[in-house]
């Protein structure tokens, strides 16, 4: 014989043929209309003692599936640390190209590098994204189909201006101009606008959904991916670009996260091999 709870807000009746079953089929309805993971010791503490029509009204509701009472899965702190060098970078990348002295092959391909090495990492983080979190986040999260259709929009346009950018790109270092200059910092700058705004809505509307719908490992997985596309021999100097804006606390915080022998490579090797090519690489850059 089924057991059965009615939703208050809504008046959805949600039913089961154990309490376990009940449970589970309460844990579907959150994510699918609340986008929240709710514990099975959350829901037991609600439904039991109310009687054998198990009714929750709307206050008991709102308050088991307010964001704030939602049990949080993962951290997704490090991935604003991600944007935040990614907005940096990308900002910077059409001064640095202005900034280049027509006729100057070496320091255009010296800026070049750096750009491939700054939008390289963009695709792949992206990458990670679609494969790996996009896809987690619409099967758990029909409410939000909408949003994420639009994050995948955008993740595609990115995808169109990196392309023209590496070709400008391609161009411009093998003959810095005036006339190529102008065509890649036209292209920069869209692509940096563009960024700024899929970024903006990823970090408001999205990373509070995948703190509760996307476990732990998941989150690590899709973090994983995007760091096996940085070669071995960059990744500290990687790690000095990634902690470059970040606070004391943040810095703190995201080192601790890393292996020891890695956090003292990077304090004994990382930070001066930053410091020094971030150097040469905005010497021409005015204050």
């Amino acid at each position: 014989m089924s057991i059965s709870l009615t939703c208050g807000p809504s008046g959805a009746v949600i039913t089961g043929e154990t309490e376990e079953e009940l449970v589970n089929n309460v844990q579907a309805h959150a994510r699918a209309y609340e986008n929240t993971e709710l514990s099975r010791e959350r829901i037991l503490a609600e439904i039991r003692d109310r009687g054998t029509e198990r009714h929750i009204d709307a206050a008991a509701w709102a308050a088991m599936t307010a964001p704030e009472a939602a049990q949080t899965l993962c951290d997704t702190s490090g991935m604003v640390i991600v944007h935040r060098m990614f907005r940096r970078e990308c900002a910077l990348l059409p001064r640095l190209v202005a900034a280049v002295d027509r006729g100057d092959v070496t320091q255009a391909r010296t800026v070049a590098r750096h750009a491939r090495e700054v939008l390289d990492m963009l695709h792949h983080h992206h990458v990670g994204e679609d494969e790996l979190l996009w896809p987690r986040l619409s099967e758990r999260t029909q409410f939000n189909s909408e949003l994420l259709a639009r994050m995948d929009s955008q993740h595609q346009g990115l995808a169109v201006l990196l392309e023209h950018t590496a070709t400008a790109f391609a161009a411009w270092q093998e003959a810095p101009t005036a006339t190529t200059g102008r065509a890649l910092t036209a292209l920069l700058e869209q692509l940096s606008r563009g960024l700024d705004e899929h970024f903006d809505e990823e970090e408001a509307a999205v990373l509070p959904i995948v703190e509760r719908v996307i476990t732990a490992a998941e989150y690590r997985e899709v973090g994983q991916r995007g760091l096996t596309s940085i070669p071995l021999t960059r990744r500290l100097i990687t790690l000095g670009y990634l902690l470059e804006g970040a606070t004391a606390q943040e810095k703190s915080e995201f080192l601790a996260a890393i292996p020891r022998p890695v956090q003292l490579a990077y304090r004994l090797i990382g930070e001066r091999q930053h410091r020094n090519e971030t150097a040469r690489l905005r010497c021409q850059l005015h204050p």
